[in-house]
């Protein structure tokens, strides 16, 4: 085998003379798949969040349309890892009776989903419901960032056949989501109508903020009532845990609860702080029922649906009252 530099291979240099017949013209070429997506997604990629990749398909006679989540790509990291662990949860607007989570995919900006979820739909209705999917970022140690919205408004689609379309993600149109942080509070609730008994479980808060920003003494705690026909009939409260911004709790309490009134019934959750004047300033709120709306409501709807306790974190919103 000959050998020597003269049998080397060459490399190319910046002042070699370039030959045009050696050029893969193909490369150079706006494929139509990537110009019908960039169509699709209109202006949309002006906020540099991604896109989102799904078809729907709608049964009328049997009242169900099938939504297939099939991927979401040039998605933006949410912190300096440079990448994401994305999910999305899906529902139907504006009533949200079901809220279905995809599967979290680990440290990626484009994940493959390909899952399909399937929500009742009545034909009378369907016009005037949107689909809306959120995408989040799954965070082990605290809570799931939002990264956008795509919400698809089914009274504009043709849904005879299967339709597959491209969307730009949205910063979430939501009046919650320029408040200010709070923190955030876990509980459980969970509802037995024979016994007529509700029971909830206050388990945690991470990141609580009390107003005075420069308090080191403070103790939170929590008040939960239940509110019927705008009436607080019955409430009961958590002991206070001193010092701590992420307070664990674990405690459960037990309301009755008539049948009857489940569906005009409303769970408040208040987080106080206790200071050493023995004054309780309520930090903020949440409030769960039917009245409610967005993950509180599905929450609702999942305690309704179901015996086993069901467990969620919840964004904590302003309140100005005190005790």
């Amino acid at each position: 085998v000959p050998s020597g530099p003269a049998h080397r291979r060459r490399r190319a240099s910046m002042q070699d003379a370039l030959d045009h017949t050696k050029i893969n013209a193909s490369l150079y070429i706006d494929r139509p798949v990537a110009l019908q997506r960039q169509q699709s997604i209109g202006n949309i990629e002006e906020e540099n969040l991604g896109s989102i990749n799904f078809s729907l398909l709608y049964d009328q006679e049997q009242g169900l349309i099938t939504v297939r989540l099939i991927q979401a790509c040039d998605l933006v990291p949410r912190d300096f890892s440079g990448t994401a662990d994305p999910y999305c949860r899906l529902c139907l607007l504006p009533v949200r009776r079901t809220q279905i989570q995809s599967k979290v995919h680990r440290k990626t900006l484009n994940p493959e989903f390909n899952e399909e979820f399937i929500f009742d739909a009545n034909p009378n209705e369907i016009s005037d419901m949107s689909l809306q999917i959120l995408l989040y970022d799954f965070d082990q140690f605290s809570r799931d960032e939002c990264i956008g919205e795509v919400v698809q408004p089914l009274g504009s689609l043709d849904l005879g056949e299967k339709v597959s379309l491209w969307k730009g993600i949205t910063p979430r149109s939501n009046s919650h989501v320029e408040e200010e942080a709070l923190g955030d509070l876990m509980f459980s609730m969970a509802y037995l109508p024979s016994a007529e008994r509700l029971t909830v479980v206050v388990v945690k808060g991470r990141h609580l903020q009390p107003k005075d920003d420069g308090k080191t003494t403070y103790s939170p705690f929590v008040k939960v009532s239940l509110i019927s026909s705008g009436k607080r009939v019955k409430k009961k409260k958590t002991s206070a845990k001193r010092n701590s911004a992420n307070p664990v709790w674990n405690e459960a309490l037990v309301f009755n609860m008539p049948r009857d009134s489940v569906g005009d019934v409303q769970v408040e959750f208040v987080v106080y702080t206790d200071n050493l004047l023995g004054n309780n300033e309520a930090l903020g709120k949440v409030i769960v029922g039917s009245k409610s709306s967005g993950e509180e409501q599905a929450h609702w709807k999942d305690v309704l649906s179901s015996k086993k306790a069901m467990a969620m974190w919840h964004r904590i919103r302003a309140v100005d009252s005190t005790s």
